[in-house]
């Protein structure tokens, strides 16, 4: 046979192969409405299958050594040029330590003014200006209330100047806001502000937009943000394993779609009985499960929340909790 012929011939297979899955899907589908499933499952999973389908390419299981290693040096190679599956977070150190890895789950956590919202929020610029996609569930802020805190970074405007913009606006002002407005101009970020989603319905809708964007399609990079894992629909009677399937599933949806996901997590109060005060794992609320499924952790904290005479007042500390990499 024929180079020609024999690729003729495994596309074939491939059609055959899709057409066979196709059908099985439809079984499946009839099946979980037979079962009266609620439809944000089904859409899950018909979403998962489909997209499943669609990526998937003629591969041999099968490899040596010799060839898996010069996959290695490939993938090495891409990452020196800047290709492949590690994106950077704008910290060097950050980046040094724990850069962002396609298919992996990192929880984001810190108490009540720490700043954890402030670091994801420049996770998040950093990608969007680098072009990556992203999809941000945000329901502890309405939509608005997150493009303000985007301008206001972007611009360099003053909090205040939003509270009473008449009182407040002068040219200086106008001009950063100007200048705010044309940086953010169509930077690919999706803001779903709905309250208690279901994490089936989340994954529907952050897998829809992201294989739609034209920017995932050619290079495969995006990046799915959820602020925070406790606004989202679960039994409160049964928190430990009802969290610890929305980790489970948010990290199978980025090991789907090869990309990223950071989950913001509530902390507990037990940091009360120690003397040092900076967060450790089991301070994440609810769920230990969640710590498990993960493959990095980040904790924020401020001395100056505790200590009003620290001398590191305007510092926050990035406390890596856990990352599975190091080794």
């Amino acid at each position: 046979l024929t180079p020609s012929n024999v690729m003729a011939y495994a596309q074939s297979v491939l059609e055959s192969s899709r057409q066979r899955k196709i059908n099985l899907i439809g079984h499946m589908i009839a099946g979980m409405q037979a079962d009266k499933e609620k439809s944000e499952v089904i859409l899950d999973r018909l979403g998962e299958q489909l997209n499943l389908i669609g990526t998937t390419d003629i591969r041999n299981t099968q490899t040596t050594l010799n060839d898996a290693l010069k996959e290695v040096v490939d993938q090495v190679g891409e990452r020196m040029e800047g290709i492949g599956e590690v994106y950077t977070t704008g910290f060097d150190e950050l980046d040094d330590y724990m850069p962002l890895e396609a298919g992996k789950l990192y929880l984001l956590g810190g108490l009540s003014g720490m700043g954890k919202s402030s670091l994801l929020q420049a996770l998040i610029e950093h990608q969007i200006f680098k072009d990556i996609p992203v999809y941000f569930n945000s329901a502890e802020m309405s939509a608005s209330q997150v493009a303000k805190r985007f301008l206001q970074s972007a611009g360099g405007i003053r909090s205040g100047f939003f509270k009473d913009p008449a009182k407040n606006m002068n040219t200086q002002t106008g001009q950063s806001m100007t200048a705010g407005l044309l940086k953010l101009k169509d930077r690919n970020l999706m803001i779903d502000d709905e309250q208690g989603l279901t994490v089936e319905k989340l994954k529907v809708r952050a897998r829809n937009w992201i294989t739609s964007q034209s920017s995932y399609q050619d290079k495969g990079k995006a990046v799915l943000t959820v602020d925070y894992a406790q606004l989202l629909e679960y039994d409160h009677r049964n928190s430990s394993s009802s969290l610890g399937k929305i980790s489970k599933e948010l990290r199978a949806l980025g090991k789907e779609l090869g990309i990223p996901v950071i989950l913001l997590v509530q902390m507990n109060n037990d940091y009360k009985t120690r003397q040092d005060k900076r967060p450790i794992p089991s301070d994440i609320a609810g769920s230990s499960e969640m710590y498990k499924d993960s493959d990095g952790v980040i904790f924020c904290y401020r001395d100056i929340v505790f200590n009003e005479e620290t001398l590191d007042r305007d510092v926050m500390e990035v406390i890596i909790g856990k990352n599975r990499d190091d080794k």
